[in-house]
């Protein structure tokens, strides 16, 4: 009995290493395409989900994988929270403000000035996780990252 304790132990910290290794990879190689994209003459603006709420999921821990939101739209964007600026007197006073061209903008967020990256890579478990730990063959493994774009000036 303590030979099998012992056995799921180590395969299991073996395991936990192969993960860990694995995640930091995939978030270098996240990191070093949003990198690119940040020094980029022309800006690749990606579409994000714009999020109205979000709901924790089974393992109770807010903004984990399991979670789940309802999105929103670039209109409850601008009329829920721009508008609350009053873009239109802010740009009577400050006409170079940057708030003022996100207020009824169909995709505002290309103002923002964000590119991003991600890369993903499948880990094999190990037969002993396989069979006492965690009933699956692999895990994915997935990295997003998001820079502000240079406006190419390297």
């Amino acid at each position: 009995m303590a030979l099998v304790a012992i056995l799921v132990l180590f395969a299991g910290l073996v395991q936990i290493g192969l993960l860990t290794s694995t995640r930091t990879q995939t978030m270098i190689d996240a990191r070093q395409e949003a990198g690119q994209n940040a020094i980029a003459p022309l800006s690749v603006s990606p579409v994000p989900d714009y999020i109205e709420n979000w709901q924790a999921g089974s393992d109770t821990r807010q903004y984990s994988a399991d979670d789940t939101f309802t999105t929103a739209n670039a209109a409850d964007f601008s009329g829920q929270l721009v508008a609350y600026g009053h873009p239109e007197d802010l740009h009577s006073w400050v006409p170079a403000n940057a708030v003022s061209p996100l207020y009824q903008n169909p995709n505002p967020v290309s103002l923002f000035g964000l590119v991003s990256g991600d890369a993903s890579e499948t880990v094999q478990l190990l037969p002993a996780v396989t069979h006492l730990l965690y009933a699956a063959d692999s895990i994915e493994i997935y990295s997003e990252v998001w820079l502000g774009w240079s406006q190419g000036i390297y």
